[in-house]
């Protein structure tokens, strides 16, 4: 034997030499105001279908004898929902359902009259300092949403077109993305899933099971810190294959 050991590809997002110097710039940013980075909102929205995709060389059932079990992947009767969280120093904020086609209305009917309720539970003194962090999708970017979160998150708000911009192509650098989705998605298909009400109910069993893991949110939203250390070392190219720091 050679000593050689498997290791898995890692998915990451395609990058051009126009992203660099964009993502370099807001990591300078978040490591030359350290106080400010534990009072960003971070925000994301994932779509959670019927199925999440299976792998069966990846996936075994332990057993004494070959149980010869199966697993459905190819549905005829498919669902899906468009679904918004929100992370803050060691609190999960949501998740929400939205439409699933989201357009710059719906997003601004969510910011006017659900964002303030889901953040009942995060203390008055931070959310008058909040940063509120987007990224660019083409709902986030409306002129109608980029108002209100002028008016309403005045000189604080991360995004496309905002005082403070984010980096396109940069999920490496949104806790929601390097850390929540993927643990959600570990809880929610556990097991196979037959209507859209159990979907729904195990999306939001699963925010509450990981709502309860208050250090594990800090450190995932504390670790943007050695995300941008890394990310500027490498001049704004990829780096999580630098090191495992999820």
């Amino acid at each position: 034997m050679l000593g050689y050991r498997p290791f898995h590809y890692k998915r990451v997002q395609e990058l051009g030499e126009e992203d660099f110097p964009a993502r370099v710039d807001f990591c300078h940013w978040i490591l030359n105001h350290p106080n400010l980075a534990q009072k960003i909102l971070w925000s994301d929205e994932a779509t959670f279908s019927r199925s999440k995709g299976f792998n069966s060389h990846n996936t075994h059932f332990w057993s004494i004898e070959n149980p010869r079990v199966v697993r459905r992947t190819n549905y005829q009767h498919r669902f899906s929902f468009n679904v918004w969280a929100g992370m803050i120093g060691d609190k999960l904020i949501g998740p929400i359902i939205l439409p699933h086609r989201l357009t710059g209305r719906h997003y601004l009917n969510f910011l006017q009259n659900n964002l303030r309720d889901l953040l009942d539970d995060v203390p008055i003194e931070t959310r008058l300092e909040m940063i509120f962090q987007h990224d660019g999708a083409p709902a986030h970017y409306s002129r109608q949403v980029r108002n209100w979160l002028d008016n309403n998150f005045t000189g604080r708000w991360i995004g496309r077109g905002g005082p403070i911009n984010w980096p396109a192509r940069s999920p490496d650098l949104n806790p929601l993305d390097y850390y929540l989705w993927g643990n959600m998605c570990n809880i929610i298909y556990a097991t196979e899933i037959d209507t859209p009400e159990e979907l729904q109910r195990r999306i939001l069993a699963a925010a509450g099971q990981i709502r309860e893991k208050r250090f594990e949110i800090l450190r995932s939203t504390q670790n943007i810190q050695k995300r941008s250390r890394l990310c500027i070392q490498e001049n704004g190219n990829l780096f999580e294959h630098l090191s495992q720091i999820n």
